[in-house]
């Protein structure tokens, strides 16, 4: 199956259960890659309002690249992931913080690392699944709501959901400020046109493609050795080189 992303939430349902065939260890990893692009955000972030806390989200995606080499997912330091879960929940800013451009990817980049620490922190991943039944009656930012207000939701799934989420936002916000110049009718699409261009983006084709090559790594990776997992993690960080996803072009 290729993954691909879509507002339904059963397309989400597919994409997850298909991460799912993989041993926990691996989807660790694949959400730990997801981070690495995410948190360059952060940092813009922290850089332009002077907050000093990006180490913070650094130190604990090390941590959990760590665990992955050493192959100790097993026997994680429950206390020690306990803090760090602690400590990078304390440094997601609130939308009144500053007037960053950059506010909502850098919540979404530090929300994601916590939801990563929750991973390493399941014993046995959980799983929930919602009817598309259901979801089909959601608009997208609604079922996001839905999906990361509620409790006992697998937090891979809402990894997705927020990543998703964060291209959401950006992209409306990017038509929305070229409106009178290139998209002169973007504020009278439907939400079917809109979701189509969301679909269809760039920013979302190139992330989608990433993930795809990810996850078959990982599907011929039985077991995560040291030296895969550095070159994997490597990967992620080179696909950026520091740079936040949205300026990638």
């Amino acid at each position: 199956m290729k993954l691909k992303y879509s507002d339904e939430g059963s397309d989400i349902d597919l994409i997850v259960s298909e991460i799912k065939k993989n041993p926990l260890a691996h989807q660790i990893a694949f959400a730990a890659s997801i981070c690495e692009r995410l948190l360059p955000n952060y940092r813009i972030f922290a850089r332009e309002t002077n907050w000093k806390t990006y180490p913070v989200l650094r130190q604990a995606l090390d941590e959990v690249w760590s665990i992955l080499r050493d192959n100790s997912i097993d026997s994680i330091d429950s206390i020690r992931f306990n803090k760090l879960l602690t400590d990078c929940d304390n440094v997601v800013p609130h939308t009144h913080d500053s007037s960053s451009a950059y506010n909502h990817e850098a919540q979404i980049a530090a929300t994601c690392v916590c939801y990563l620490i929750e991973m390493c922190l399941q014993k046995e991943p959980v799983w929930e699944t919602i009817s598309s039944k259901q979801t089909k009656k959601l608009e997208f930012q609604s079922l996001i709501k839905s999906f990361i207000g509620k409790n006992g939701i697998v937090p891979l799934k809402r990894l997705i959901y927020n990543t998703y989420d964060s291209f959401y936002q950006y992209i409306d916000w990017q038509m929305s400020e070229a409106e009178e110049k290139i998209y002169e009718d973007w504020s009278q699409k439907t939400w079917e046109e809109r979701k189509q261009t969301l679909i269809d983006h760039p920013l979302t084709v190139r992330e989608m493609k990433k993930e795809n090559e990810d996850l078959q790594l990982l599907k011929e990776t039985p077991k995560l050795t040291p030296e895969f997992v550095r070159q994997f993690r490597n990967s992620a960080l080179e696909y950026t080189n520091g740079k936040s996803l949205f300026d990638l072009g």
